[in-house]
C-alpha cells in the first residue's frame, strides 16, 4: 500500500497599483483594487468553485480513502470575504471545515518575515492560526513557511512554537542518498519532516501542459507506474491551488485527470491521507543546515532577495517594522503588513534563466522588474511620511 499527501496552497497576492513620486503624500491608498478583484473573480469561476466540488465529491465517495491537506493564506482570506461570491464563501467554508481536509499553520500575510524579523514572523504565525481555529474551527499541528522557505534559525523558531511537523522542499543537497518519499524527524527534534516530491508536483503544476515533457501527455496510468517505480512508500505532492482550472484550462483535462487518478490509485488498495495520521514516530532523522525553499532552479532564497532592488526594498521595508508598530495605529499596520507579502520581492526578481524567468513573469502583473521596484519604494515613501506625522 502507498499514500499520498496533497497539499494545496491557497493565496492570492493583494497587489499594489502604479505609484507615482507624485502621489507620496497625497494618496494612501496603495493597492490595485481592481486587478485584485478581475483576478479572483475569473479564478473563482476556473478553479475554486469547481475543484472544491471535486473534492467534496470524492470525499464523499471514498470517505476515509481520501483526504487532503490545505495551506491557506490570510489574504486569500480577506480576499475571499471582499471578492467572493456567497456561493464561494459557503463551498470553502464547507471544505475547510470538513473532516477530511487538515489545515497547515503559516505566516498570515505569506511574509518573508522568517528571514528579517523573529517578532513578525511569530506574530504573522499567531494571528493565521486564530483566525483558522475562528474560521474553520481547526487548530494547526503541521507548519508550512512561505514557498517552503527553510533554515536552522527558522526551524528553531518553528519547534519553539510546539509544531509536531513542516513541510520541506525535497532537494537533493539536503536529501543526498535518501529518498523524499519517507518520513524523517529532524535531527535532535520530535518534529516530523515531509519532503515535497518534486518530479511528482511539477508533473502536475508545470509539466502537464508542456509538449516537451517526456511524459507529455500525461494520464492516470502513466502518473500511477510512475509512482510505483519510485522508492518509498509516502509520496507528498504539494502544489497551488490555482494549478487547477486557472494555470491549467478545464479544456487540457486537469480536472478529469485528477479525478480518475484518485479513483484509479484507490481501487489499487491506495489511500490519501492527512499529515497529521502519521503518528508513529519516523524510523529515520535528518538535518537541514542549509537555505532551502521551492522556488526556482536554486531551490534557496534567491528568488526574492538575491539582486540589489530586493535587497534594497527588504531592508526599507522591514526598518519600518518598529517605528509603524510604535504609532499604535492599526490601519498602518495592516498596509504596511499586506505590502509585505512575498510577491512583491518576488516581481523584483532579474533571473535570466529561461525556465525561472518565465515562471516569474507568469506571476507578475509588471512588464519589468524595475517598475515594480519603483511602486514600493514610492509606496514606502508615504508610508515614512504617514510615520512621521503621528
Amino acid at each position: 500500500m502507498a499514500f499520498i499527501n496533497f497539499y494545496f496552497n491557497v493565496h492570492q497576492p493583494i497587489r499594489i497599483r502604479h505609484y507615482r513620486i507624485f502621489d507620496i503624500g497625497k494618496n494612501h491608498n496603495y493597492f490595485n483594487d481592481g486587478l485584485n478583484r478581475e483576478v479572483f473573480e475569473r479564478i473563482e469561476k476556473l478553479c475554486y468553485i469547481p475543484m472544491n466540488s471535486l473534492l467534496m465529491k470524492l470525499n464523499k465517495k471514498y470517505q476515509d480513502k481520501f483526504k487532503v491537506n490545505f495551506g491557506v493564506t490570510g489574504s486569500f482570506l480577506e480576499q475571499l470575504e471582499e471578492y467572493g461570491t456567497n456561493e464561494l464563501k459557503a463551498s470553502f467554508k464547507e471544505l475547510l471545515s470538513s473532516n477530511f481536509v487538515e489545515i497547515v499553520s503559516e505566516t498570515y500575510y505569506h511574509s518573508l518575515s522568517s528571514l528579517y524579523s523573529e517578532k513578525e514572523f511569530v506574530e504573522q504565525i499567531k494571528h493565521h492560526y486564530n483566525e483558522i481555529e475562528r474560521k474553520f474551527q481547526k487548530k494547526p499541528r503541521i507548519f508550512r513557511n512561505t514557498e517552503l522557505i527553510l533554515n536552522k534559525e527558522i526551524l528553531d523558531v518553528i519547534e519553539n512554537l510546539g509544531y509536531d511537523g513542516f513541510l520541506c522542499e525535497g532537494k537533493k543537497s539536503i536529501l543526498k542518498e535518501k529518498t523524499e518519499n519517507s518520513i524523517y524527524s529532524l535531527k535532535d527534534s520530535e518534529m516530523k519532516v515531509f519532503f515535497r516530491n518534486c518530479e511528482l508536483s511539477d508533473d502536475l503544476a508545470y509539466k502537464f501542459i508542456d509538449r516537451n515533457s517526456k511524459d507529455y501527455p500525461l494520464n492516470p496510468s502513466k502518473y500511477i507506474k510512475k509512482i510505483e517505480q519510485l522508492d518509498g512508500e509516502i509520496f507528498n505532492i504539494f502544489i497551488d491551488y490555482e494549478t487547477f482550472g486557472e494555470h491549467i484550462k478545464d479544456e487540457d483535462g486537469v480536472f478529469n485527470f485528477f479525478e480518475e487518478f484518485v479513483e484509479k490509485f484507490i481501487e489499487l488498495g491506495n489511500e490519501f491521507k492527512n499529515f497529521s495520521d502519521y503518528t508513529k514516530k519516523p524510523k529515520y532523522s535528518i538535518q537541514i543546515n542549509e537555505n532551502v525553499s521551492w522556488a526556482d532552479k536554486e531551490k534557496d532564497h534567491s528568488a526574492w532577495c538575491e539582486n540589489r532592488m530586493q535587497q534594497s526594498a527588504l531592508e526599507a521595508y522591514y526598518d519600518l517594522e518598529d517605528k509603524i508598530k510604535k504609532t499604535k495605529d492599526q490601519n498602518l499596520l495592516e498596509n504596511w503588513r499586506k505590502l509585505g507579502v512575498s510577491d512583491n520581492f518576488y516581481y523584483m526578481s532579474t533571473k535570466t534563466n529561461d525556465d525561472d524567468q518565465e515562471v516569474h513573469s507568469y506571476f507578475s502583473h509588471y512588464d519589468v522588474p524595475y517598475d515594480a521596484y519603483i511602486d514600493f519604494r514610492n509606496i514606502l515613501s508615504d508610508l515614512q511620511e504617514e510615520i512621521n506625522d503621528k
